[in-house]
């Protein structure tokens, strides 16, 4: 008898566990999360309800249909990457998934049955993303192959990346493969999307709805440099995609090397555009007609050398303009016209050698210049005079006037990048000074010679007035001293780095007050006072060789009782001289040499 209710509670787990779809599961189930990658299913397995997130990637499987996720009504997100067959997928495979919110589905051979018809029920519910981490905020579902023969979707994002697309007449036999749908992205980089492939491809699922459209990496997609044989996309293009309510498009790393007239004229919802790393050298007359909403657009590492007053016309909304990592070494008189809300305009590494030139822009927050030639900022104040951010590192600027021009002409800079200029002399042409209202917070002057200005008793008074400062780079500008007082007008100042230079002291008084975090590292020091440091929180001191004396005494005992937190380890702190001490951690001298300092 006890044998017996010993078996019939052994069956009743046995059936218990199977139900629950847990103990025989060939998936790993942990919470609300089954790992199924690589487990070589051919369908999708028992799970339990619970379930919210699947991975099924790496499998076999070659076909989903209505009651493929029967029991799944939970799931969230769902990994179909990489699939080793050709997957068929059948109407409303994924209808009783409501709560889906993203689908992962990549290099897959995808076959939809039947032609033309949507995959998903009409009470499929599109749920919002609010991942971070995606600029876009929406939903990221994909539908992606190597060899895609029919293609139908019907999710959130639908992405045909990394395909081939063969068969086009196909989609006009078809018809509309994205029929009754609306898009939020629909991903088809990494194609071989020539100009009349896309336009045929554009004119079969003219009508969807889409938001973000990516055509990037389209390696046929436009004529590049010298290829007569392919062609730049023109206004027919994308003719097709007029009533498709675009408002995001990205034709990234293609081929393109001239911008056609009127080229977006049939996509004017358009508020994104990136055509960066292109080949694009030329841009036609109103290339940009048609499109009044553009608030980004990015041309960034193209071919471009030449801005005139006409290039960027009939933008009026626009706001962020990127054009770095170009050639631009010409701008004619009134460039950038047009641009009356422009915000922020990018033109880091082109061959910049004045910019006087350039037309007002009135509202521009944000002006990049580094890593150009500009040797004279004669003019700026005139084009971009409510700037309150401005880089011009590593240019050729040899003047340290431009400190004082720009703090007085510029009169909401809050931060300033001068970074990699050397300056040769300080001479104030116009008896140009640092105002007291000026709003700066951050300045970087690393790498400007500020050692040989201050050796000549020059601009010893430039931070006098900068009480807003809160974070200055000073690193790499071969200083042996500190001018006295030098940082006396920087009542704010929270962060200040030194490093890289060639101090060997630093005696109380040098840092202000309000002085927090302290970067001296890689310099020559062979003691401090530590009353200097009395304000400091945190502090850098790696590569330095200690004079270890009894004139080191003081700092020795602050080392071993401060509550100020080192950012590299206090034992890398160790003595370069004498001799017999070099290498001996400092924290352990009077340990080690009890007599050390008698």
């Amino acid at each position: 008898m006890a044998r017996r209710v010993i078996l019939t509670i052994l069956l009743l787990e046995f059936y218990t566990c199977l139900h629950m779809a847990n103990c025989f599961s060939p998936c790993f189930i942990h919470g609300t999360t089954a790992n199924c990658y690589n487990r070589r299913l051919y369908q999708v397995p028992p799970l339990p309800n619970h379930i919210t997130y699947l991975n099924l990637a790496n499998n076999y499987i070659s076909e989903l249909n209505e009651t493929s996720f029967l029991g799944l009504e939970a799931l969230e997100v769902l990994n179909l990457q990489q699939q080793e067959t050709q997957l068929v997928l059948k109407n409303n495979a994924f209808a009783r998934l409501s709560n889906l919110m993203k689908a992962y589905r990549k290099i897959l051979q995808c076959h939809v049955i039947p032609c033309g018809q949507s995959l998903i029920g009409a009470s499929f519910i599109l749920q919002q993303d609010n991942d971070p981490k995606h600029a876009t905020g929406r939903i990221r579902g994909e539908i992606t192959s190597d060899y895609l023969r029919k293609l139908t979707a019907r999710m959130p994002r639908a992405g045909v990346s990394n395909s081939f697309l063969p068969r086009a007449t196909l989609w006009d036999q078809c018809g509309n493969p994205f029929k009754d749908m609306s898009i939020n992205i629909l991903d088809l980089s990494h194609n071989s999307f020539s100009v009349d492939m896309a336009r045929l491809f554009f004119r079969a699922i003219r009508g969807t709805q889409i938001d973000t459209l990516i055509l990037s990496h389209s390696s046929s997609m436009g004529k590049s440099v010298g290829n007569n044989n392919l062609k730049d996309p023109d206004q027919q293009t994308f003719k097709d995609l007029a009533a498709s309510g675009i408002k995001e498009f990205d034709l990234s790393k293609c081929r393109i090397f001239a911008l056609t007239h009127s080229l977006f004229h049939n996509l004017s919802d358009l508020q994104t555009v990136s055509l960066a790393s292109n080949s694009i050298n030329q841009i036609e007359s109103n290339a940009f007609l048609g499109v009044p909403y553009l608030r980004l657009l990015n041309l960034s590492s193209n071919l471009l050398d030449k801005i005139d007053s006409r290039t960027f016309s009939n933008l009026p909304r626009l706001e962020v303009l990127d054009l770095s990592y170009n050639n631009i070494r010409i701008l004619t008189q009134e460039s950038f016209s047009g641009l009356p809300n422009l915000l922020s305009l990018d033109l880091t590494d082109n061959s910049l050698q004045d910019l006087y030139k350039m037309a007002q822009l009135p509202q521009l927050k944000e002006l990049y210049l580094s890593e150009n030639k500009i040797k004279s900022l004669y003019g700026l104040s005139n084009i971009a005079r409510n700037v309150s951010v401005l880089h011009l590192a590593n240019n050729k600027l040899t003047n340290a006037e431009d400190i004082y021009y720009i703090l007085e002409e510029f009169p909401d800079i809050t931060g300033l990048s001068i970074e990699g200029n050397v300056f040769i002399w300080c001479f104030l042409n116009r008896k140009y000074s640092v105002p007291p209202s000026n709003k700066l917070q951050l300045l970087n002057l690393r790498m400007t010679g500020l050692q040989n200005i201050w050796a000549q008793g020059l601009c010893l008074d430039v931070f006098d007035n900068l009480h807003q400062l809160q974070y200055l780079f000073l690193q790499n500008n071969y200083m042996q001293t500190l001018p006295k007082g030098i940082f006396k007008g920087l009542t704010s100042l929270h962060f200040l780095n030194l490093s890289t230079n060639s101090l060997t002291y630093i005696p109380n008084g040098t840092f202000p007050a309000s002085l927090r975090t302290l970067d001296l590292a890689y310099n020559h020091l062979g003691s401090i006072d530590p009353q200097a440091l009395s304000n400091i929180t945190e502090i850098s001191l790696y590569k330095n060789s200690f004079l270890c004396d009894c004139g080191l005494r003081r700092f020795q005992k602050w080392l071993n009782e401060t509550s100020t937190e080192f950012i590299t380890p206090v034992e890398d702190l160790i003595c370069g001289f004498p001799e017999e001490q070099r290498g001996i951690p400092l924290v352990l001298l009077g340990k080690k040499f009890n007599n050390f300092y008698e």
